[in-house]
């Protein structure tokens, strides 16, 4: 792979972020526990970051 084990867990986890909140009805910090983030102002630092999307314009957009 040409990415670091953590560049990889974070990319998997914001995946199974986007599918969780286009799916699912689940609140971001349910989420963002579900997922394995520490609390929701990091799940949305993030996401934003690899997204360009905060996770609530992400999950209205989509």
């Amino acid at each position: 792979m040409r990415i670091s084990p953590i560049q990889y867990l974070i990319t998997h986890r914001i995946e199974v972020d986007k599918t969780m909140l286009v799916h699912s009805d689940l609140p971001i910090r349910k989420i963002a526990s579900e997922v394995g983030y520490p609390n929701e102002n990091y799940i949305n630092l993030l996401f934003k970051k690899f997204t360009e999307y905060s996770p609530g314009k992400f999950r209205k957009k989509f």
